[in-house]
């Protein structure tokens, strides 16, 4: 097996790379936080939490471009990228991969949003949903978008169709999530 080591450097001045440099700098210090560190649950959903991020910065790198509601998938680059795969060879770059790592992203921001309720709210019971957990914060919280994403990846996760028609949640309201989960946990009492 051939392994290669490279680090990829973003342009901390375009917008987008700007405001996830900022996000990690922000999970970085809740990182280092004594109380966050002792905790049983958190700092593994933060690690996910990183991985969000790393997977918005990759789309981003590749060019990720929104796919419009209706358009479906090009179902011949799946064949091709499956051939691919079966010949030994691994393609890393193209819109596929892009959004390859966007839909990464957004899965894992929407798992992240489920456990941080489940840590802020100490509500670790089987079965209980995001909408079970939400009247529980002890405090408001603006989440316009990590709802949108959560519908995004659940619509991923269980309709037939998956996002084969197109997209509802946009590159920018990931982003928007990533504040807005951020936010979510600095502001708890419990890990100030």
């Amino acid at each position: 097996m051939t392994t290669a080591s490279f680090v990829l450097e973003i342009d901390r001045t375009d917008p987008d790379y700007g405001r996830l440099v900022g996000f990690a700098a922000r999970l970085k210090n809740l990182l280092d936080k004594p109380k966050i560190q002792a905790d049983a649950n958190l700092p593994d959903a933060l690690d996910d939490f990183l991985g969000a991020i790393y997977a918005l910065a990759l789309a981003k790198s590749l060019g990720f471009s929104e796919r419009p509601a209706g358009t479906r998938t090009e179902r011949d680059k799946v064949q091709i990228r499956a051939e691919q795969v079966s010949n030994g060879r691994l393609r890393l770059d193209g819109k596929w991969m892009a959004g390859f790592h966007f839909n990464s992203g957004i899965l894992r921001l929407s798992a992240v949003y489920h456990r941080v309720l489940r840590v802020i709210t100490a509500d670790h019971q089987k079965g209980h949903m995001v909408a079970d957990l939400l009247p529980k914060l002890s405090y408001t919280w603006s989440r316009v978008n990590i709802a949108k994403v959560h519908v995004e990846v659940n619509k991923l996760k269980h309709d037939s169709g998956g996002l084969g028609k197109g997209r509802d949640a946009k590159f920018g309201q990931a982003l928007g999530a990533v504040d807005e989960l951020l936010k979510l946990v600095e502001a708890c009492p419990t890990f100030r």
